[in-house]
């Protein structure tokens, strides 16, 4: 007995310090990536290739504002739970993503958003996000300037995040939703990543959306 109760404890022991440096490692790991600002991946469009669309797109952009430009839509992702990942926030001369998970667009509204506002909801992916595009020219700037003829001031809100399918855009609609922030109107532009998800998988993705509210895509 008294054998079989030394190994016993010798063994409870072993476990409880493996449990500890288990432990301890985590929790060096959550700080290291709360220091670093989350894991980063390389965002989904090449430099090489947004300098020449640049190029080609915003010829009345002189060397330096392209050069702004390539370097600010050059940018990374940081993990997020639910829909995987998001671009990492930041704030430069041409492209601002905020902490909240959306671009900012010319005339951006606030956040949270003003109930007085007519507010849309942008979704989609890297095309919605207009990578490569100047605040000012993307998607959800152009939708808003069209819609200000309406009673109330509308305001945008660009959601639209790299890589991203329909699955994931519902999956953040729902967590604006349950967070308390809806919209008036919830725009989804989606075709290219959905089809690009479809023949890498044979699970089809949620290429419709359709809720309650208004709801387009």
């Amino acid at each position: 007995m008294t054998i079989l109760r030394r190994w016993w404890t010798a063994l409870a022991l072993l476990a409880l310090n493996t449990l500890a440096v288990f432990a301890a490692a985590n929790l060096i790991a959550l700080g290291v990536l709360a220091w670093r600002g989350g894991a980063a991946r390389p965002g989904p469009v090449p430099p090489s290739f947004i300098a020449g669309a640049i190029e080609k797109a915003f010829p009345s952009l002189d060397a330096a504002e392209r050069a702004d430009l390539v370097r600010e839509s050059s940018m990374s992702f940081i993990y997020e739970p639910f829909t995987q990942f998001r671009e990492r926030p930041c704030h430069g001369r041409f492209v601002n993503v905020e902490t909240a998970g959306y671009r900012r667009s010319a005339d951006q509204g606030p956040w949270p958003p003003d109930p007085a506002n007519r507010n849309v909801f942008l979704f989609g992916s890297s095309t919605t996000f207009n990578y490569g595009a100047p605040a000012t020219e993307t998607i959800a700037s152009h939708l808003q300037r069209q819609l200000a003829d309406g009673p109330r001031p509308v305001r945008v809100y660009n959601f639209g995040r790299g890589g991203y399918y329909s699955s994931q855009e519902l999956t953040l609609f729902e967590r604006l939703l349950t967070a308390g922030f809806v919209p008036d109107d919830a725009v989804f532009v989606d075709g290219g990543s959905d089809f690009e998800t479809a023949s890498r998988s044979s699970i089809p993705p949620a290429s419709s959306l359709r809720g309650r509210g208004n709801a387009t895509g």
